[in-house]
C-alpha cells in the first residue's frame, strides 16, 4: 500500500508524521523549553532603567516617610498625655518632662534678682515669650485670666526672650516692662538677654520657638510642656492637678 506525502503539514496521507517532520518538532520543544528558563542576569540587563526607575522611587518614598516621621517626633505636633490634652497641646521634643527643672537667674521688671531656686516648694508656671510674637500676646491674655484663678496656688513667670530686640540687657528689660504694664499683668516678669542664651537652650526654646510654657510641681519637676497657643481649658485641669 502506498501513501502520498502531505508537503503542507509533514503527515503521510493516513495521517502519520514522518521522521522529518518529528525532528523539527523536537527541535522546537527544546527551543521553547530554553526560552522558557528564567535568567536573572538577561532580565536585568534587559530591564536596568526600569529596575533604576523603581529604585529612586523606593529611595525617594523612604527619605519623604523618615522625614515625616522624624517631624512628628522633633517638631511642635505631638500631643502629651496630660489633662485637658488636644492636638493643640504640645510636647518639647527634648522630652524635658519629668525632669528637673534647670536653675538660672534674672533681673525682674522691678529691678529684683529672680531665680527659680526661690520659689521651691511652690508649683509654677514658666512662660517664655516674645514682646513681638502675635501668639505669646495672645496667650498672654489667658494666662492672666488664670492668674486671677490660680494666683494662691501657683507662681506665675514669664520671661522675655532677646529675640529680635537690641542685645543690651537694659533695652530688653525696658521692652517687657512696658509689655507688662500695657496689659496690666501682675505676676512675674523678666527678660534673658544674649549673653543667657544657654538658658533658652537648656529648655529647647531656641528650636520650638515661643510661646513655651512649663508646668513644674513643688519638687520642681517639670510635669507638661506646652509650646504655641495654649486655651484656658487645656490648662486650667493641668494647673489643676500640680502639687
Amino acid at each position: 500500500m502506498s501513501h502520498k506525502r502531505n508537503k503542507k503539514d509533514g503527515k503521510l496521507d493516513d495521517g502519520r508524521i514522518t521522521a522529518t517532520n518529528k525532528k523539527k518538532e523536537s527541535t522546537k520543544n527544546r527551543r521553547k523549553n530554553k526560552e522558557e528558563i528564567f535568567d536573572p542576569k538577561s532580565y536585568i540587563k534587559n530591564n536596568i532603567t526600569i529596575i533604576l526607575f523603581v529604585l529612586i522611587i523606593v529611595i525617594i518614598a523612604v527619605s519623604f516617610g523618615w522625614t515625616v516621621y522624624s517631624s512628628s517626633l522633633n517638631h511642635p505636633g505631638t500631643t502629651n498625655s496630660s489633662p485637658g490634652s488636644s492636638t493643640n497641646n504640645i510636647t518639647s521634643s527634648s522630652n524635658l518632662t519629668g525632669k528637673h527643672i534647670i536653675d538660672f537667674t534674672e533681673i525682674d521688671t522691678q529691678n529684683v534678682s529672680l531665680s527659680l531656686s526661690d520659689f521651691s516648694g511652690r508649683p509654677m508656671l514658666l512662660e517664655f515669650f516674645a514682646t513681638g510674637c502675635p501668639h505669646c500676646i495672645e496667650e498672654g491674655h489667658i494666662l492672666n485670666d488664670l492668674y486671677h484663678n490660680y494666683s494662691s496656688k501657683i507662681i506665675f513667670y514669664s520671661v522675655g526672650t532677646w529675640w529680635n530686640v537690641d542685645t543690651s540687657s537694659t533695652q530688653n528689660l525696658t521692652m517687657v516692662t512696658a509689655y507688662q504694664s500695657d496689659n496690666g499683668y501682675s505676676w512675674f516678669f523678666s527678660c534673658t538677654t544674649q549673653y543667657q542664651n544657654y538658658i533658652l537652650n537648656e529648655y529647647n526654646v531656641n528650636y520650638n520657638g515661643v510661646p513655651s510654657i512649663f508646668l513644674i510641681n513643688s519638687a520642681g519637676v517639670i510635669k507638661y510642656v506646652y509650646l504655641g497657643t495654649t486655651s484656658y481649658t487645656i490648662l486650667a485641669p493641668a494647673l489643676n492637678s500640680l502639687n
